[in-house]
């Protein structure tokens, strides 16, 4: 699975802008903790003065925040208002009465967590988020079969490698390049982006939990990946469930003319990790069915449709 890569830059300064979903490796964690692919570090020391006060012959060192009874301002001496102290000049209480947490201020990882929240709790068409029927697991025989064509797809794996050792990672960047989209231009959009790869992993994982089906290489020594397995069952297909969501999710809101390249995107993700020998192609049938189940519950929760709507409006 994967996680939300930063997207295209949009936090600017900071260097990154969503989540660098740790590796495959450990499933789909990511993090676009506030806003940004890590949290921003900023260091603060003693800084010195820009002017000497009378009799000093040295620059104070200035704090932050300013001790009591610091002079504001000093080197500049517009006005008395300015020369005051900075404990007389700040305000030393919360204002009446006290603000709400700006819904823009959320980070979309953080959002996308709430939104999971409502999701696991919501029950549509007497489906839960743990009573979608996906299986079973293909018996020795189909299994066998599926194991030929992934000996016979290996062949590809030179051409796909790049691309999908970066989905491996994240393939977010790769969704919002369908239209160029990224979470300062399109806020909302990217928000059910993150929605859906959060829901995509919560799910995905309950299954797998479920049905404990060994990769494909536990089978057949002979198609090594080029890529480590990551550390949990095959099936469902963790990158399929979180690409066909997110596809699903998407195209609520993009023009109509996107549809068809976001679902081909999720198939081409799927499908790369078969290449790769990492799936069975059960294993992404599963997944796209996941998807479309749980877009079902996903889609009559409140704070998702809430999105939805304002997303709407940003196409």
């Amino acid at each position: 699975m994967t996680g939300a890569t930063g997207a295209t830059g949009a936090t600017g300064a900071t260097g990154a802008t969503g989540a660098t979903g740790a590796t495959g490796a450990t499933g789909a964690s990511f993090d676009v903790a506030n806003g940004a692919g890590a949290a921003m570090v900023r260091p603060i020391g003693v800084s010195p003065a820009i002017m000497m006060l009378a009799n000093e012959t040295w620059w104070r060192g200035n704090q932050w925040p300013p001790g009591k009874g610091e002079p504001n301002n000093i080197q500049f001496n517009v006005s008395a208002d300015q020369t005051r102290p900075w404990d007389s000049v700040w305000p030393t209480s919360p204002p009446t009465p006290q603000p709400t947490f700006s819904r823009r201020s959320w980070s979309p990882v953080h959002w996308a967590t709430t939104v999971l929240s409502e999701f696991v709790k919501k029950t549509v068409g007497g489906n839960k988020f743990d009573t979608l029927t996906i299986g079973p697991v293909p018996d020795a025989n189909a299994t066998a079969l599926e194991l030929d064509e992934l000996h016979a797809l290996a062949e590809y794996r030179a051409g796909v490698l790049a691309e999908a050792q970066a989905q491996s990672i994240s393939f977010i960047d790769y969704f919002c390049g369908v239209l160029s989209f990224n979470p300062a231009s399109k806020p909302f959009t990217f928000d059910l982006l993150c929605a859906a790869l959060k829901v995509g992993e919560f799910q995905a994982m309950h299954y797998k939990n479920v049905f404990d089906r060994p990769r494909p290489s536990h089978f057949s020594p002979n198609l090594m990946p080029p890529l480590d397995p990551p550390g949990h069952p095959a099936f469902p297909s963790g990158h399929a469930t979180q690409a066909y969501l997110a596809a699903l999710c998407l195209s609520e809101v993009m023009p109509a003319a996107a549809k068809m390249p976001l679902f081909r995107l999720a198939e081409r993700i799927a499908r790369n990790r078969e290449v790769l020998g990492l799936h069975f192609p059960s294993d992404s049938k599963a997944g796209r069915i996941l998807a479309e189940k749980s877009f079902a519950i996903l889609a009559a929760c409140n704070r998702y449709d809430s999105a939805k709507d304002k997303a709407t409006l940003e196409w």
